[in-house]
């Protein structure tokens, strides 16, 4: 039997998915300028914890949500299985990851979240254990004072004080967040949604709760009435 001009199976293979990884990193690359040099960051980190069946479904959601303007254009009740894959295409919420670093729903920019330990400044560090790819690890000199001879490592997670701070399943509570948006019943939003009607009454209640702070901040701020 000749040989095979191409190679192994096992070769073939390698340099299928060589290719595979360089055309993914230089369409990551020519996409975003580096005035976005934090969403590539982050996008790499979070990439980096996608396993190897769902890489597809990580770069077809980069490339769909890449152009924020043109997304919240043309998001709608029939539109959202476009932008955002079923469940049983998206086992771990990618599409929500990646819509929420692009658009900023996570941290992005300088300066870095404090140390919630000593108040210090901290770093962008990956981390594949994390629901992102990455934490925000203290970078203090400062020593503990409980141990002298340590120094802090305090740590920061990208979703802290952010709506989806220990949320169970990311995806789930942006599609609530967004039927609560288009006025949708919380029964119905439940169903829609595939989840507890528990759930979708916590959610909406957030809702509420967030346009009862910014109506209350409105009014304090800004007077009622016209001059004088």
């Amino acid at each position: 039997m000749p040989p095979n001009p191409y190679g192994s199976a096992t070769e073939l293979i390698a340099y299928a998915n060589l290719a595979y990884t360089l055309r993914n990193a230089c369409y990551l690359c020519c996409r975003y300028t580096t005035n976005d040099h934090n969403v590539v960051q982050q996008l790499e980190a979070l990439r980096k914890t996608v396993p190897d069946y769902q890489q597809c479904v990580f770069w077809d959601a980069v490339h769909r949500l890449e152009d924020v303007d043109s997304v919240f254009s043309n998001l709608s009740l029939r539109t959202w299985g476009w932008f955002f894959q079923p469940s049983f295409v998206d086992t771990s919420d990618i599409c929500a990851k990646v819509f929420c670093v692009v658009v900023g729903i996570v941290h992005l920019d300088e300066p870095t979240p404090a140390c919630p330990r000593c108040g210090g400044r901290t770093r962008f560090q990956e981390d594949c254990s994390t629901l992102f790819g990455w934490r925000y690890r203290c970078h203090a000199s400062k020593r503990l004072k409980r141990a002298p001879g340590l120094r802090c490592r305090g740590s920061v997670m990208p979703t802290r004080n952010t709506w989806f701070d220990d949320s169970r399943s990311l995806g789930t509570g942006l599609f609530l967040t967004y039927l609560w948006t288009c006025r949708i019943r919380v029964c119905q939003a439940a169903r829609h949604a595939d989840t507890s009607d528990q759930t979708a009454v916590d959610y909406y209640s957030m809702c509420r709760e967030v346009c009862e702070a910014v109506m209350t901040n409105e009014i304090v701020n800004r007077p009622l009435g016209g001059p004088g």
